[in-house]
């Protein structure tokens, strides 16, 4: 369901990509938005602004927010960073691009192919 509030505080929310809260934690599911959500993941557009936004911006107000997981998925670069929440902060868990797997490091068996990844993406935008 998109879009998908996540509040990280008091008055500050984002909309991320794709959200993901396990079932055990649906108390932190409101009808408005979720709170901490175990993961999410922003998908980079080819503007500075996107692109600092996502890298500098969203990482910070996501950990501060208590996000376990933050993915990082960028076309333009052709790369999947994974950071996880350590303390206040993120630390990298793997940065993953063609002929790698991108895996969770909360979510037991999430795992995806870069290149796969990147492909569809490319095939989305050709029918659209």
């Amino acid at each position: 369901m998109a879009p998908m509030p996540v509040r990280l505080r008091s008055g500050q929310y984002r909309e991320p990509d794709l959200v993901l809260m396990l079932h055990e934690h649906s108390d932190r599911k409101y009808d408005d938005c979720w709170e901490r959500p175990e993961l999410v993941m922003e998908v980079v557009s080819d503007d500075a602004e996107s692109r600092k936004r996502d890298y500098e911006t969203k990482r910070r107000e996501y950990a501060e927010g208590g996000v376990g997981e933050y993915w990082i998925v960028d076309p333009q670069a052709q790369r999947i960073t994974v950071l996880k929440l350590a303390g206040k902060a993120y630390v990298v868990h793997g940065e993953f691009t063609a002929g790698a797997k991108a895996t969770s490091a909360l979510l037991s068996g999430l795992e995806v192919w870069a290149e796969a990844v990147f492909a569809a993406g490319k095939a989305k935008k050709i029918q659209d």
